[in-house]
């Protein structure tokens, strides 16, 4: 049966660790490994502290599913390439998805229904609601640029402005 590439991915309830899980069909004798390739909007790659190479090694003995742990310190914005190699390290097979990370954001988010629960007087700030309801904008077309567009670049823009409301969260949520 010949090789069809595919990968999910799924963001961890930490929100700076997420899966990538090979769920491809079919196969091919020749495949001894695998490689991933985390980009970003900036055309600059992710790994986990300490690896030297550009990409993360993914073996084929460790399973169909990776967990990146600790690689999100913020929500991005990516282009994940999964690649299928030979023993001569020649790619075989290359599939690549964009993703939109948001995990940071949106618990950030919640915090703020919780800062209005626990302090109802903060929706008394006219900008509040504004600033709120502009941080769920950003949140949600970061998504919207990824799904509807594959976008990463607009993607990351936004997911950028929603960084800057967070970082300044005292200015904007108080």
């Amino acid at each position: 049966m010949s090789f069809t590439p595919a990968f999910t991915v799924a963001q961890s309830v930490d929100p700076t660790s997420f899966s990538i899980t090979d769920t491809s069909t079919g196969s091919d004798g020749a495949i001894v490994s695998r490689r991933i390739y985390l980009t970003t909007a900036s055309n600059t790659t992710l790994v986990p502290t300490g690896t030297t190479t550009s990409y993360i090694n993914f073996p084929l003995i460790d399973g169909a599913t990776i967990t990146l742990v600790g690689i999100l310190p913020v929500d991005y914005a990516l282009s994940i390439t999964l690649q299928w190699l030979n023993v001569s390290n020649t790619v075989l097979y290359t599939l690549t998805q964009d993703y939109c990370f948001t995990a940071n954001d949106e618990a950030f988010y919640f915090s703020l229904t919780t800062l209005q629960t626990s302090n109802p007087g903060v929706i008394n700030n006219s900008n509040y609601f504004q600033n709120k309801s502009l941080l769920r904008l950003y949140i949600d077309s970061a998504n919207q640029a990824i799904a509807e567009g594959n976008d990463v670049y607009k993607s990351q823009f936004c997911l950028d402005q929603a960084q800057v409301m967070i970082n300044n969260s005292s200015f904007y949520f108080t």
